[in-house]
């Protein structure tokens, strides 16, 4: 294959937008903010789609909505969709694959009790580095399954990659 046949390779659409997605967050301007997978600060698309709600409900009550409800309302939906997009764009993925989810762990639990199929000699892989509660779903697994649990443990911060690839094998289910 020649230079000029040569595949072009993917743009990497968080780092060549890296700081225009850091703009999103203005809070950043001010914290070192390392606690996005518990609580994650508010962008500024998602406060304008709260204030179009706020604005919107001053025109009068809305039928449909008694009480205010973020979730239902025309505008935030229009917003949740649009997250949805963008963080696909972001993970190479299709908007059918990604989702939305307040909590780490409703999204564990789902994952591993409610989207999986586990079988005697599955496995999962996780990391010491993972979300701290992870493990303990994982367990409920091992014990109602019989799933064994492969631990790659980080170097200096790190996870190896080749330690990782190495306790993935054909049995492996899922990889946290």
């Amino acid at each position: 294959m020649t230079k000029a046949q040569s595949p072009q390779p993917k743009p990497n659409l968080l780092e060549d937008r890296f700081d225009e997605i850091r703009g999103e967050f203005n809070l950043t301007n001010y914290w070192i903010y390392l606690n996005a997978a518990d609580q994650m600060i508010p962008g500024n698309y998602w406060l304008e789609a709260v204030r179009d709600f706020y604005s919107f409900q001053e025109f009068g009550r809305m039928e449909d909505i008694p009480v205010q409800d973020v979730a239902t309302h025309p505008f935030l939906t229009t917003a949740y969709y649009e997250a949805i997009e963008a963080s696909a764009r972001i993970i190479n993925a299709d908007p059918a694959e990604v989702t939305l989810a307040y909590r780490p762990m409703q999204v564990c639990n789902l994952v591993v009790n409610d989207l999986l199929e586990w079988h005697p000699g599955d496995n999962a892989v996780f990391t010491d580095l993972q979300y701290p509660s992870f493990p303990h779903v994982l367990c409920g697994v091992r014990d109602r399954h019989g799933v064994e649990l492969r631990c790659v443990k980080n170097v200096n911060g790190d996870i190896p990659m080749e330690a990782l690839a190495k306790a993935i094998d054909d049995r492996t289910k899922l990889v946290v």
